[in-house]
Protein backbone atom coordinates (compact mmCIF):
# COMPACT_ATOMS: atom_id res chain seq x y z
CA UNK A 1 0.00 0.00 0.00
CA UNK A 2 1.33 3.42 -0.65
CA UNK A 3 0.83 6.55 1.67
CA UNK A 4 0.90 10.71 0.30
CA UNK A 5 3.30 12.11 1.38
CA UNK A 6 3.86 16.16 0.52
CA UNK A 7 6.18 18.84 1.06
CA UNK A 8 7.18 22.29 -1.17
CA UNK A 9 7.89 25.71 -1.15
CA UNK A 10 10.34 27.80 -3.69
CA UNK A 11 12.29 30.82 -3.32
CA UNK A 12 12.11 33.84 -5.27
CA UNK A 13 15.01 34.75 -8.27
CA UNK A 14 15.32 37.79 -9.67
CA UNK A 15 14.18 36.97 -13.30
CA UNK A 16 15.26 40.52 -14.62
CA UNK A 17 16.30 40.59 -18.56
CA UNK A 18 18.96 43.00 -18.67
CA UNK A 19 19.94 44.54 -22.63
CA UNK A 20 24.10 44.74 -22.64
CA UNK A 21 24.48 48.50 -23.40
CA UNK A 22 25.35 48.36 -26.94
CA UNK A 23 24.22 50.94 -30.51
CA UNK A 24 22.48 48.12 -32.19
CA UNK A 25 18.72 47.90 -32.80
CA UNK A 26 16.80 45.65 -32.18
CA UNK A 27 14.42 44.34 -35.47
CA UNK A 28 11.02 43.62 -34.53
CA UNK A 29 10.74 41.48 -37.46
CA UNK A 30 13.97 39.28 -36.86
CA UNK A 31 15.38 40.15 -40.22
CA UNK A 32 18.50 41.52 -40.39
CA UNK A 33 19.42 44.84 -40.61
CA UNK A 34 23.08 44.48 -40.39
CA UNK A 35 24.86 44.19 -43.69
CA UNK A 36 25.59 40.92 -45.49
CA UNK A 37 28.96 39.29 -45.11
CA UNK A 38 28.67 38.01 -48.87
CA UNK A 39 31.18 40.14 -51.23
CA UNK A 40 31.28 40.20 -55.42
CA UNK A 41 34.77 39.84 -57.39
CA UNK A 42 34.72 41.66 -60.47
CA UNK A 43 33.48 39.23 -62.29
CA UNK A 44 30.39 39.37 -60.42
CA UNK A 45 30.66 35.94 -58.77
CA UNK A 46 29.99 35.66 -55.22
CA UNK A 47 32.37 34.82 -53.13
CA UNK A 48 32.94 32.41 -50.05
CA UNK A 49 31.21 34.82 -47.08
CA UNK A 50 32.70 32.50 -44.19
CA UNK A 51 30.82 32.34 -41.47
CA UNK A 52 27.50 34.54 -41.44
CA UNK A 53 24.78 34.38 -38.57
CA UNK A 54 22.03 33.22 -40.95
CA UNK A 55 24.22 30.63 -42.72
CA UNK A 56 26.08 29.29 -39.51
CA UNK A 57 25.30 30.50 -36.11
CA UNK A 58 21.06 30.80 -36.16
CA UNK A 59 20.75 27.27 -36.92
CA UNK A 60 23.04 26.30 -33.72
CA UNK A 61 21.20 28.46 -32.00
CA UNK A 62 17.99 27.02 -32.43
CA UNK A 63 19.30 23.86 -31.40
CA UNK A 64 20.84 24.93 -28.19
CA UNK A 65 19.61 28.52 -26.95
CA UNK A 66 16.31 30.04 -28.60
CA UNK A 67 14.28 27.60 -26.71
CA UNK A 68 14.32 29.94 -23.62
CA UNK A 69 15.74 33.15 -25.21
CA UNK A 70 12.63 34.12 -26.87
CA UNK A 71 12.73 37.67 -25.50
CA UNK A 72 9.96 36.53 -22.53
CA UNK A 73 10.17 34.94 -19.36
CA UNK A 74 13.61 34.48 -18.05
CA UNK A 75 15.84 34.34 -20.76
CA UNK A 76 17.13 37.66 -22.66
CA UNK A 77 16.01 37.64 -26.57
CA UNK A 78 15.00 36.61 -28.91
CA UNK A 79 18.63 34.93 -30.44
CA UNK A 80 17.23 34.39 -33.86
CA UNK A 81 16.88 37.78 -34.52
CA UNK A 82 20.50 38.87 -36.12
CA UNK A 83 20.70 42.37 -34.09
CA UNK A 84 19.58 40.78 -30.85
CA UNK A 85 22.27 38.15 -31.21
CA UNK A 86 24.61 40.60 -31.92
CA UNK A 87 24.18 42.60 -29.18
CA UNK A 88 24.96 39.75 -27.07
CA UNK A 89 27.45 37.63 -29.28
CA UNK A 90 30.13 38.32 -26.31
CA UNK A 91 28.33 37.41 -23.41
CA UNK A 92 27.20 34.20 -24.88
CA UNK A 93 30.59 33.33 -25.61
CA UNK A 94 31.55 33.78 -22.17
CA UNK A 95 28.98 32.11 -20.56
CA UNK A 96 29.77 28.95 -23.05
CA UNK A 97 33.40 29.16 -21.92
CA UNK A 98 32.62 29.23 -18.00
CA UNK A 99 29.79 26.36 -18.23
CA UNK A 100 27.11 28.59 -17.58
CA UNK A 101 25.03 28.56 -20.53
CA UNK A 102 23.53 26.20 -21.34
CA UNK A 103 22.31 26.18 -17.65
CA UNK A 104 23.41 23.21 -15.77
CA UNK A 105 21.05 20.17 -16.14
CA UNK A 106 21.25 16.50 -14.77
CA UNK A 107 23.54 14.45 -15.74
CA UNK A 108 22.24 11.85 -18.25
CA UNK A 109 24.96 9.19 -17.43
CA UNK A 110 23.19 8.91 -13.53
CA UNK A 111 20.16 7.95 -15.27
CA UNK A 112 18.97 8.47 -18.61
CA UNK A 113 16.17 10.78 -19.27
CA UNK A 114 13.75 11.71 -22.05
CA UNK A 115 14.96 14.78 -24.28
CA UNK A 116 18.26 15.53 -22.49
CA UNK A 117 19.98 16.41 -25.43
CA UNK A 118 17.92 19.66 -25.56
CA UNK A 119 19.88 20.25 -22.32
CA UNK A 120 23.15 19.85 -23.83
CA UNK A 121 24.59 22.77 -26.20
CA UNK A 122 25.66 21.44 -29.60
CA UNK A 123 30.08 20.80 -29.50
CA UNK A 124 29.94 23.18 -32.39
CA UNK A 125 28.40 26.08 -31.32
CA UNK A 126 31.45 27.49 -29.14
CA UNK A 127 33.63 27.47 -31.75
CA UNK A 128 31.38 29.03 -34.28
CA UNK A 129 30.07 31.26 -32.03
CA UNK A 130 33.64 32.75 -31.67
CA UNK A 131 34.75 32.72 -35.61
CA UNK A 132 31.40 34.93 -36.24
CA UNK A 133 32.74 37.50 -33.39
CA UNK A 134 35.95 37.31 -35.04
CA UNK A 135 34.91 37.95 -38.28
CA UNK A 136 32.71 40.82 -36.97
CA UNK A 137 29.58 39.49 -36.49
CA UNK A 138 28.65 39.51 -40.59
CA UNK A 139 24.90 38.68 -40.98
CA UNK A 140 25.15 36.85 -44.40
CA UNK A 141 21.76 36.16 -46.28
CA UNK A 142 18.71 35.84 -44.72
CA UNK A 143 17.39 32.34 -46.26
CA UNK A 144 13.59 33.70 -45.13
CA UNK A 145 12.95 30.86 -43.39
CA UNK A 146 10.75 30.40 -40.21
CA UNK A 147 13.15 28.94 -38.06
CA UNK A 148 11.57 27.51 -35.05
CA UNK A 149 13.26 26.05 -31.93
CA UNK A 150 12.24 23.06 -30.62
CA UNK A 151 9.05 24.03 -27.79
CA UNK A 152 8.85 22.33 -24.32
CA UNK A 153 6.18 19.39 -24.54
CA UNK A 154 2.60 20.89 -24.98
CA UNK A 155 -0.94 19.13 -24.88
CA UNK A 156 -2.26 19.78 -28.17
CA UNK A 157 -5.98 18.79 -27.25
CA UNK A 158 -6.57 18.48 -23.60
CA UNK A 159 -9.76 17.13 -22.59
CA UNK A 160 -10.00 19.43 -20.06
CA UNK A 161 -8.32 23.16 -19.02
CA UNK A 162 -9.47 24.51 -15.88
CA UNK A 163 -8.40 28.00 -15.16
CA UNK A 164 -8.54 31.01 -12.38
CA UNK A 165 -12.32 32.07 -11.91
CA UNK A 166 -11.08 35.44 -13.20
CA UNK A 167 -7.61 37.76 -13.82
CA UNK A 168 -6.55 39.01 -11.01
CA UNK A 169 -3.41 40.74 -10.11
CA UNK A 170 -0.77 40.30 -7.44
CA UNK A 171 -0.67 41.82 -4.33
CA UNK A 172 3.12 41.82 -3.19
CA UNK A 173 4.58 41.82 0.13
CA UNK A 174 8.59 42.42 0.07
CA UNK A 175 8.33 41.06 -3.47
CA UNK A 176 6.32 38.31 -3.30
CA UNK A 177 3.35 36.93 -2.96
CA UNK A 178 1.55 33.54 -2.38
CA UNK A 179 -2.25 32.84 -3.36
CA UNK A 180 -4.23 29.55 -3.47
CA UNK A 181 -6.93 29.23 -6.25
CA UNK A 182 -9.80 26.78 -6.13
CA UNK A 183 -9.75 25.97 -9.76
CA UNK A 184 -12.15 23.02 -9.95
CA UNK A 185 -14.32 20.15 -7.79
CA UNK A 186 -14.26 16.54 -9.54
CA UNK A 187 -17.37 15.49 -10.46
CA UNK A 188 -16.23 11.96 -12.28
CA UNK A 189 -13.94 9.71 -10.96
CA UNK A 190 -11.08 9.85 -13.04
CA UNK A 191 -7.58 9.20 -13.97
CA UNK A 192 -4.51 11.89 -15.37
CA UNK A 193 -2.65 10.64 -17.48
CA UNK A 194 -0.65 14.03 -18.90
CA UNK A 195 -1.04 17.28 -17.17
CA UNK A 196 0.60 21.10 -18.00
CA UNK A 197 0.71 24.10 -16.59
CA UNK A 198 -0.90 27.03 -18.79
CA UNK A 199 1.61 30.51 -17.85
CA UNK A 200 -0.33 33.48 -18.27
CA UNK A 201 2.55 35.95 -17.07
CA UNK A 202 5.96 34.31 -16.95
CA UNK A 203 7.19 37.82 -15.94
CA UNK A 204 5.53 37.37 -12.53
CA UNK A 205 5.53 33.65 -12.01
CA UNK A 206 7.98 31.69 -9.89
CA UNK A 207 6.36 29.15 -9.29
CA UNK A 208 3.09 26.87 -9.62
CA UNK A 209 1.79 23.94 -7.34
CA UNK A 210 -1.15 22.05 -8.24
CA UNK A 211 -2.79 20.81 -5.19
CA UNK A 212 -5.54 17.99 -4.70
CA UNK A 213 -7.87 17.98 -1.53
CA UNK A 214 -9.25 15.04 -1.47
CA UNK A 215 -11.44 15.98 1.37
CA UNK A 216 -13.28 18.87 -0.49
CA UNK A 217 -13.14 21.62 1.97
CA UNK A 218 -10.95 24.09 -0.22
CA UNK A 219 -13.75 25.84 -0.83
CA UNK A 220 -14.17 26.97 2.70
CA UNK A 221 -10.85 28.67 3.03
CA UNK A 222 -12.22 31.06 0.23
CA UNK A 223 -11.87 34.67 0.98
CA UNK A 224 -12.02 36.56 -2.73
CA UNK A 225 -15.47 35.16 -3.81
CA UNK A 226 -14.60 36.47 -7.38
CA UNK A 227 -10.82 34.98 -7.72
CA UNK A 228 -11.98 31.95 -5.77
CA UNK A 229 -8.66 32.91 -3.87
CA UNK A 230 -7.07 32.74 -0.48
CA UNK A 231 -3.27 33.45 0.78
CA UNK A 232 -1.55 30.50 1.72
CA UNK A 233 1.91 29.12 2.20
CA UNK A 234 3.48 26.62 2.10
CA UNK A 235 2.98 25.15 5.76
CA UNK A 236 -0.85 25.71 5.16
CA UNK A 237 -1.60 24.51 1.62
CA UNK A 238 -5.09 23.04 1.20
CA UNK A 239 -4.19 19.56 -0.47
CA UNK A 240 -1.23 17.86 -1.63
CA UNK A 241 1.25 18.46 -4.26
CA UNK A 242 0.38 16.28 -7.29
CA UNK A 243 2.35 18.22 -9.60
CA UNK A 244 4.96 21.34 -9.46
CA UNK A 245 5.88 23.71 -12.02
CA UNK A 246 9.31 25.94 -12.47
CA UNK A 247 10.93 27.96 -15.22
CA UNK A 248 11.68 25.64 -18.63
CA UNK A 249 9.04 23.09 -17.36
CA UNK A 250 6.81 21.50 -19.81
CA UNK A 251 3.88 19.14 -20.47
CA UNK A 252 3.98 15.85 -18.70
CA UNK A 253 2.55 12.50 -20.18
CA UNK A 254 2.47 9.81 -18.11
CA UNK A 255 3.63 5.92 -19.52
CA UNK A 256 0.50 3.78 -20.99
CA UNK A 257 -1.68 2.32 -18.61
CA UNK A 258 -0.57 4.92 -15.82
CA UNK A 259 -2.33 7.95 -14.33
CA UNK A 260 -2.74 10.07 -11.16
CA UNK A 261 -6.17 9.55 -9.48
CA UNK A 262 -8.56 12.19 -8.89
CA UNK A 263 -11.49 11.04 -6.61
CA UNK A 264 -14.89 11.80 -6.79
CA UNK A 265 -15.46 15.03 -4.96
CA UNK A 266 -11.84 16.15 -4.95
CA UNK A 267 -11.46 19.93 -5.64
CA UNK A 268 -7.89 21.18 -7.63
CA UNK A 269 -6.15 24.07 -6.16
CA UNK A 270 -2.98 25.93 -7.92
CA UNK A 271 -1.08 27.49 -5.25
CA UNK A 272 0.94 30.44 -7.29
CA UNK A 273 4.10 31.70 -6.05
CA UNK A 274 4.23 35.45 -7.52
CA UNK A 275 7.77 37.68 -7.60
CA UNK A 276 8.00 41.27 -8.64
CA UNK A 277 10.87 40.86 -10.96
CA UNK A 278 9.61 43.77 -13.01
CA UNK A 279 7.73 47.32 -12.10
CA UNK A 280 4.84 46.51 -14.79
CA UNK A 281 1.42 45.21 -13.02
CA UNK A 282 -0.35 42.26 -14.44
CA UNK A 283 -3.62 40.45 -14.23
CA UNK A 284 -2.86 37.09 -13.85
CA UNK A 285 -5.41 33.69 -15.15
CA UNK A 286 -3.07 30.43 -15.07
CA UNK A 287 -4.65 26.89 -15.12
CA UNK A 288 -3.86 23.80 -16.20
CA UNK A 289 -4.47 21.28 -19.06
CA UNK A 290 -5.59 17.58 -18.31
CA UNK A 291 -5.82 14.23 -20.05
CA UNK A 292 -8.07 12.30 -18.28
CA UNK A 293 -8.99 8.53 -18.20
CA UNK A 294 -11.48 6.34 -16.58
CA UNK A 295 -9.65 3.62 -15.53
CA UNK A 296 -5.68 3.19 -15.25
CA UNK A 297 -4.26 0.10 -14.37
CA UNK A 298 -1.37 1.52 -12.30
CA UNK A 299 -2.07 4.18 -10.25
CA UNK A 300 0.94 7.64 -10.09
CA UNK A 301 1.92 9.33 -6.99
CA UNK A 302 4.00 11.80 -6.36
CA UNK A 303 6.27 11.69 -3.45
CA UNK A 304 8.41 14.34 -1.51
CA UNK A 305 11.98 13.08 -0.65
CA UNK A 306 13.89 16.56 1.48
CA UNK A 307 14.98 17.43 4.62
CA UNK A 308 12.22 19.92 6.28
CA UNK A 309 15.00 22.19 8.59
CA UNK A 310 18.56 23.19 8.29
CA UNK A 311 20.85 25.87 8.54
CA UNK A 312 23.35 26.75 5.81
CA UNK A 313 26.57 28.81 7.83
CA UNK A 314 27.47 32.25 6.56
CA UNK A 315 30.18 32.42 4.50
CA UNK A 316 30.50 28.73 3.83
CA UNK A 317 31.23 27.95 -0.08
CA UNK A 318 30.09 24.32 -0.13
CA UNK A 319 27.73 23.40 2.72
CA UNK A 320 25.96 19.98 2.20
CA UNK A 321 22.89 18.72 3.90
CA UNK A 322 22.13 15.08 3.52
CA UNK A 323 18.30 13.33 3.98
CA UNK A 324 17.40 9.83 3.78
CA UNK A 325 13.95 8.32 3.74
CA UNK A 326 12.97 4.46 4.13
CA UNK A 327 10.79 3.62 0.77
CA UNK A 328 8.95 1.30 4.16
CA UNK A 329 7.32 4.64 4.89
CA UNK A 330 5.98 5.08 1.71
CA UNK A 331 5.08 1.91 0.76
CA UNK A 332 5.47 -1.97 1.60
CA UNK A 333 5.71 -3.37 -2.26
CA UNK A 334 8.11 -2.47 -4.93
CA UNK A 335 7.60 1.02 -6.64
CA UNK A 336 8.87 2.36 -10.20
CA UNK A 337 10.35 5.88 -10.11
CA UNK A 338 9.47 7.20 -13.67
CA UNK A 339 10.29 11.48 -13.20
CA UNK A 340 11.89 13.22 -11.04
CA UNK A 341 11.98 17.08 -9.88
CA UNK A 342 15.01 18.34 -8.44
CA UNK A 343 14.58 21.69 -6.38
CA UNK A 344 16.87 24.26 -4.51
CA UNK A 345 17.11 27.59 -4.81
CA UNK A 346 19.89 30.39 -6.04
CA UNK A 347 22.44 29.73 -3.70
CA UNK A 348 22.00 25.61 -4.69
CA UNK A 349 25.04 24.49 -6.76
CA UNK A 350 24.74 20.98 -6.75
CA UNK A 351 22.44 17.58 -5.73
CA UNK A 352 22.26 13.95 -5.65
CA UNK A 353 19.34 11.45 -5.46
CA UNK A 354 19.57 7.89 -5.14
CA UNK A 355 18.13 4.70 -3.86
CA UNK A 356 20.37 2.53 -1.52
CA UNK A 357 19.98 -1.34 -0.68
CA UNK A 358 20.16 -3.12 2.18
CA UNK A 359 23.52 -4.55 0.89
CA UNK A 360 25.03 -0.59 0.21
CA UNK A 361 24.21 -0.57 -3.17
CA UNK A 362 23.37 2.58 -4.75
CA UNK A 363 21.36 3.65 -7.56
CA UNK A 364 21.38 6.63 -9.13
CA UNK A 365 18.00 8.27 -9.60
CA UNK A 366 18.76 11.92 -10.56
CA UNK A 367 22.68 14.50 -10.44
CA UNK A 368 24.09 17.32 -11.22
CA UNK A 369 27.44 18.82 -10.20
CA UNK A 370 26.14 22.28 -10.85
CA UNK A 371 22.60 23.65 -10.56
CA UNK A 372 20.94 26.61 -12.14
CA UNK A 373 17.44 27.98 -10.51
CA UNK A 374 16.23 28.78 -13.81
CA UNK A 375 16.19 25.59 -14.83
CA UNK A 376 13.87 23.21 -13.16
CA UNK A 377 12.49 20.76 -15.41
CA UNK A 378 10.81 17.33 -14.86
CA UNK A 379 12.91 14.62 -15.77
CA UNK A 380 10.84 12.09 -17.27
CA UNK A 381 13.18 8.69 -17.29
CA UNK A 382 13.40 6.11 -20.74
CA UNK A 383 13.07 3.63 -18.04
CA UNK A 384 12.05 3.42 -14.54
CA UNK A 385 14.09 3.07 -11.07
CA UNK A 386 13.04 0.37 -9.12
CA UNK A 387 13.25 0.49 -5.42
CA UNK A 388 12.48 -1.73 -2.81
CA UNK A 389 10.69 -1.76 0.19
CA UNK A 390 14.04 -2.10 2.32
CA UNK A 391 15.28 0.14 0.04
CA UNK A 392 16.30 3.84 1.48
CA UNK A 393 15.94 6.97 -0.81
CA UNK A 394 18.98 9.81 -0.28
CA UNK A 395 18.77 13.06 -1.25
CA UNK A 396 21.82 15.55 -0.69
CA UNK A 397 21.62 19.13 -1.72
CA UNK A 398 25.36 21.63 -1.81
CA UNK A 399 25.08 25.67 -1.87
CA UNK A 400 27.83 28.03 -2.13
CA UNK A 401 26.99 30.99 1.12
CA UNK A 402 29.75 32.80 0.48
CA UNK A 403 30.67 36.59 -0.17
CA UNK A 404 32.04 35.23 -3.76
CA UNK A 405 28.86 33.99 -5.00
CA UNK A 406 27.55 35.97 -7.50
CA UNK A 407 23.83 35.12 -6.74
CA UNK A 408 24.61 35.89 -2.96
CA UNK A 409 21.73 38.37 -1.73
CA UNK A 410 23.22 39.13 1.44
CA UNK A 411 26.04 41.67 1.95
CA UNK A 412 27.86 40.35 4.08
CA UNK A 413 26.84 36.98 4.03
CA UNK A 414 23.95 35.53 6.47
CA UNK A 415 22.99 32.16 7.80
CA UNK A 416 20.25 31.12 5.43
CA UNK A 417 17.21 28.50 6.81
CA UNK A 418 14.78 26.66 5.21
CA UNK A 419 11.19 28.61 4.38
CA UNK A 420 10.00 29.52 1.65
CA UNK A 421 10.55 33.38 1.24
CA UNK A 422 12.72 35.05 -1.06
CA UNK A 423 16.02 34.71 0.79
CA UNK A 424 15.04 31.41 2.05
CA UNK A 425 16.45 27.62 0.72
CA UNK A 426 14.97 24.53 -0.03
CA UNK A 427 16.22 20.68 -0.51
CA UNK A 428 14.06 18.62 -2.31
CA UNK A 429 13.44 15.48 -4.81
CA UNK A 430 9.66 15.25 -5.94
CA UNK A 431 9.48 11.82 -7.31
CA UNK A 432 6.59 10.33 -9.21
CA UNK A 433 6.27 6.66 -8.55
CA UNK A 434 4.02 3.62 -8.68
CA UNK A 435 3.76 0.41 -7.61
CA UNK A 436 5.69 -1.92 -9.32
CA UNK A 437 4.00 -5.07 -11.66
CA UNK A 438 4.20 -8.32 -9.74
Amino acid sequence: MLLWTWLFACHGGDGTDTTPSTDGATSESGTSTGTSSSSTSTSGTPTDPGVTFYHDVRPLLAESCARCHTGTGFGPGPFLDYDVSKQWAEVMLTELEAGQMPPPAADPTCHPYVDQEVYQADPALHDTLKAWIDAGEPAGVDPGTDLQPEAPATLDSPDLVLKTATPRAPNFKDGNEYRCFLIGRIDTDEYVTALEFVIDHPEITHHALLLLDTGGTAHNKVTDEATQSWGCSVTDLPGGIIHAWAPSGGALTFPQGTGLHLPVGSELIIQMHYYQAVTDVFEDQPGYAFDVAPTVDREMYYLTVGPLWFTIPAGDPSYTKNYKMPVSWVSSSPLDVWGAFPHMDVLGTGYDIHSEARNGDETCISHADQYDFTLQPNYWFDEPVTVQPDDTFSVSCTWDNSADNPLQFNDPPKSVSWGENTQDEMCYGFLYVSEHPT
